[in-house]
């Protein structure tokens, strides 16, 4: 865990304030999957003070080990003025549900303008949920979701909220963080058979979400990179983005242009919201690769 801590530290030192918190990701799930445990407050302490920083340059109150500043990395977002705005409107415009999705090329700057919007929504106090899809990790089943459902019950436990759950949507929800089933001295998750199981499953990990998100403005859940997401994943997100209808929040999806076949997937699902109802009307599509939008 120290070793996690200090690449948290020098990512953030770097300018690279993103991958210092895929890194603190990276180790709570690798914490929870090895040993059943949470991040230690050290390192808790270490990735709050690196989001709630201004600037991707982590306080140098932050470590013992880092003695001399690094340069200060010029962190404005240049040349998507339009999509900010549209998204931060889109966001502010969100207490009734909205979906949002970022779509580009590779390299174009589409996590960046994520990131700004996360940003302008911690400005408000808002809560904020990530999970970023990874190459290599198609075969992982329920990957990004776990991702978002350990830093959910994290920051419940820090609000004093986990134990207000039902006992049955914590034991659902233990079968991708196994530490609740511990604490909670459950037993055994028995396997999501029948459409009534996966139903129950999907149920309680959107509720949960949907729970997270209520908080003194409407909070944000971003998947980056979902043309990685594996296929179960894309199944729970498209029963989530269905169900988002009347809550507060923003979901945001981020994916390569054409990279993969599943995407398709959720361009049927924005297709499909245009007809929808005034739902469709909170569907943005963002086209970060020709800087223009088209808003279903």
């Amino acid at each position: 865990e120290p070793a996690h801590q200090l690449l948290m530290q020098l990512y953030a030192q770097a300018g690279q304030r993103s991958a210092a918190l895929r890194q603190y990701r990276a180790c709570a799930q690798l914490l929870a999957q090895e040993l059943g445990v949470q991040p230690s407050d050290e390192t808790v302490r270490i990735y709050d003070t690196i989001r709630a920083a201004p600037s991707v340059q982590a306080s140098a109150a932050s470590t013992s080990v880092m003695h001399t500043p690094m340069p200060r990395t010029d962190t404005t977002l240049v040349g998507r003025d339009a999509e900010r705005e549209r998204l931060r409107a889109r966001y502010v415009a969100a207490q009734t549900g909205a979906v949002a999705v970022i779509e580009g090329p590779p390299g174009i700057g589409k996590t960046r303008l994520a990131d700004d919007l996360l940003a302008f929504a911690r400005e408000q106090h808002a809560p904020v949920l990530v999970a970023r899809c990874y190459d290599g990790e198609a075969g992982l089943a329920y990957a990004p979701v776990a991702a978002l459902l350990h830093e959910a019950t994290m920051l419940l436990e820090r609000q004093g909220r986990l134990n207000d759950l039902p006992r049955d949507q914590i034991a659902e929800v233990a079968r991708l963080v196994p530490v609740l089933a511990r604490r909670f001295n459950l037993p055994e998750a028995a396997p999501v058979t029948g459409p009534d199981g996966r139903r129950r499953f999907f149920e309680a990990v959107t509720d949960l979400l949907l729970i997270v998100c209520r908080g003194a403005a409407p909070g944000v859940v971003l998947i980056d990179d979902v043309h990685w997401a594996d296929g179960a994943s894309l199944d729970l997100l498209a029963f989530l983005a269905r169900r988002w209808r009347g809550h507060p929040g923003l979901l945001l999806l981020t994916w390569r242009v054409g990279y993969h076949p599943s995407t398709a997937k959720y361009r049927r699902l924005v297709d499909d919201r245009t007809s929808s109802g005034d739902f469709s009307k909170n569907l943005q599509y963002v086209d970060s690769g020709r800087c223009r939008r088209t808003t279903h």
